[in-house]
Protein backbone atom coordinates (compact mmCIF):
# COMPACT_ATOMS: atom_id res chain seq x y z
CA UNK A 1 0.00 0.00 0.00
CA UNK A 2 1.28 3.50 -0.79
CA UNK A 3 0.01 6.95 0.02
CA UNK A 4 0.70 10.10 -1.94
CA UNK A 5 0.67 13.36 0.02
CA UNK A 6 1.19 16.86 -1.27
CA UNK A 7 1.25 20.10 0.66
CA UNK A 8 2.13 23.73 0.61
CA UNK A 9 4.38 25.47 3.09
CA UNK A 10 4.46 29.24 3.51
CA UNK A 11 6.58 31.23 5.95
CA UNK A 12 4.57 33.19 8.50
CA UNK A 13 6.76 36.23 7.75
CA UNK A 14 5.69 36.08 4.09
CA UNK A 15 2.02 35.90 5.11
CA UNK A 16 2.46 38.84 7.49
CA UNK A 17 4.13 40.85 4.71
CA UNK A 18 1.27 39.99 2.34
CA UNK A 19 -1.32 41.06 4.93
CA UNK A 20 0.49 44.38 5.40
CA UNK A 21 0.51 45.01 1.64
CA UNK A 22 -3.18 44.18 1.28
CA UNK A 23 -4.45 46.14 4.29
CA UNK A 24 -1.95 49.01 4.64
CA UNK A 25 -4.31 51.56 3.05
CA UNK A 26 -7.22 50.49 5.27
CA UNK A 27 -5.50 51.07 8.63
CA UNK A 28 -6.89 54.24 10.25
CA UNK A 29 -4.53 57.01 11.35
CA UNK A 30 -3.16 56.43 14.84
CA UNK A 31 -3.17 52.62 14.56
CA UNK A 32 -0.66 50.02 13.42
CA UNK A 33 -0.47 46.36 12.43
CA UNK A 34 1.90 44.28 14.58
CA UNK A 35 3.09 40.87 13.37
CA UNK A 36 1.88 39.14 16.53
CA UNK A 37 -1.64 40.49 15.89
CA UNK A 38 -1.99 38.95 12.39
CA UNK A 39 -3.59 35.56 11.99
CA UNK A 40 -4.83 33.70 8.94
CA UNK A 41 -6.76 30.64 7.88
CA UNK A 42 -5.85 29.08 4.55
CA UNK A 43 -8.47 27.17 2.61
CA UNK A 44 -8.09 25.27 -0.63
CA UNK A 45 -8.82 28.34 -2.75
CA UNK A 46 -8.49 31.38 -0.51
CA UNK A 47 -6.99 32.77 2.68
CA UNK A 48 -8.81 34.75 5.37
CA UNK A 49 -6.78 37.25 7.39
CA UNK A 50 -7.70 38.36 10.91
CA UNK A 51 -5.86 41.50 11.99
CA UNK A 52 -6.13 43.24 15.34
CA UNK A 53 -5.07 46.87 15.16
CA UNK A 54 -3.16 48.46 18.01
CA UNK A 55 -2.95 52.18 18.75
CA UNK A 56 0.37 53.84 17.96
CA UNK A 57 2.09 54.61 21.24
CA UNK A 58 5.24 56.31 22.40
CA UNK A 59 6.42 53.87 25.08
CA UNK A 60 9.12 56.24 26.36
CA UNK A 61 6.47 58.92 26.96
CA UNK A 62 4.19 56.39 28.66
CA UNK A 63 6.99 55.16 30.92
CA UNK A 64 7.89 58.71 31.93
CA UNK A 65 4.26 59.47 32.77
CA UNK A 66 3.88 56.47 35.11
CA UNK A 67 7.26 56.28 36.92
CA UNK A 68 6.82 56.21 40.68
CA UNK A 69 3.01 56.30 40.48
CA UNK A 70 0.77 54.00 42.47
CA UNK A 71 -1.03 51.23 40.60
CA UNK A 72 -4.49 52.79 40.64
CA UNK A 73 -3.15 56.05 39.19
CA UNK A 74 -1.26 54.10 36.51
CA UNK A 75 -4.47 52.45 35.32
CA UNK A 76 -6.19 55.82 35.05
CA UNK A 77 -3.23 57.43 33.24
CA UNK A 78 -2.93 54.58 30.72
CA UNK A 79 -6.66 54.60 30.04
CA UNK A 80 -6.39 58.29 29.14
CA UNK A 81 -3.13 58.11 27.14
CA UNK A 82 -3.80 55.02 25.00
CA UNK A 83 -6.87 54.91 22.76
CA UNK A 84 -9.18 51.95 23.29
CA UNK A 85 -7.66 50.67 26.55
CA UNK A 86 -10.14 48.48 28.39
CA UNK A 87 -7.86 46.72 30.87
CA UNK A 88 -4.48 47.33 32.48
CA UNK A 89 -2.48 44.54 34.08
CA UNK A 90 0.44 45.55 36.27
CA UNK A 91 3.10 43.01 37.24
CA UNK A 92 5.70 44.13 39.74
CA UNK A 93 8.60 41.87 40.68
CA UNK A 94 9.59 41.43 43.37
CA UNK A 95 6.25 42.24 44.98
CA UNK A 96 6.33 43.94 48.37
CA UNK A 97 3.03 43.72 50.31
CA UNK A 98 2.90 47.33 51.48
CA UNK A 99 4.25 49.03 48.37
CA UNK A 100 2.00 49.39 45.34
CA UNK A 101 4.13 51.79 43.35
CA UNK A 102 5.95 51.41 40.04
CA UNK A 103 9.73 51.84 39.90
CA UNK A 104 11.12 55.37 39.98
CA UNK A 105 13.42 54.65 37.01
CA UNK A 106 11.75 54.49 33.57
CA UNK A 107 14.28 51.91 32.30
CA UNK A 108 12.97 49.48 34.93
CA UNK A 109 9.45 49.59 33.44
CA UNK A 110 8.36 47.70 30.35
CA UNK A 111 5.14 48.51 28.50
CA UNK A 112 3.45 45.78 26.48
CA UNK A 113 0.29 46.54 24.53
CA UNK A 114 -1.81 43.63 23.27
CA UNK A 115 -5.25 43.14 21.82
CA UNK A 116 -7.93 40.82 23.17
Amino acid sequence: MSVKVSGLSILRKDMNDLARQIFMNQVPNGYSINDDQIDFISGTKDTDFMIKLLPLTNTAEIKNSIVGKNESNVKEILSQKIAGVTDVIIKVTPRFPLFHFLPHVADNISVVITSN
